[in-house]
């Protein structure tokens, strides 16, 4: 049995998807709900997934990465906010151990 909701967002009000609104995956149970909350939401004019990106240095190859932000939303008012959905548990910083690694 499969413990991970994935799977491909059937978008209900296309206008408001700002990008391709067939390709729109959901990696969580959590990405899903606010994907749907977003969509039928009157509040949101615009919504989109993974579609803004964030070019970084990683200070551990010095190279350049690329970072794609889970949700992108824009509300009637113009307020603009980028969302990274993620567990309580991976929003903490690591408990400091005595070895360090």
């Amino acid at each position: 049995m499969n413990k991970f909701y994935q799977g491909k967002y059937q978008c209900v009000n296309y206008t408001k998807y700002k990008g391709n609104p067939k390709e729109i995956y959901y990696r969580s149970k959590w990405e899903l709900l606010v994907f749907r909350w977003c969509d039928l939401n009157s509040d949101v004019v615009e919504w989109s997934s993974e579609q803004h990106i964030v070019p970084y240095i990683c200070s551990t190859d010095n190279k350049q990465h690329r970072y794609f932000v889970d949700l992108y939303i824009k509300y009637h008012t113009g307020k603009k906010i980028l969302v990274e959905i993620k567990p309580e548990s991976q929003s903490q910083e690591p408990k400091m151990t005595k070895r360090k690694k």
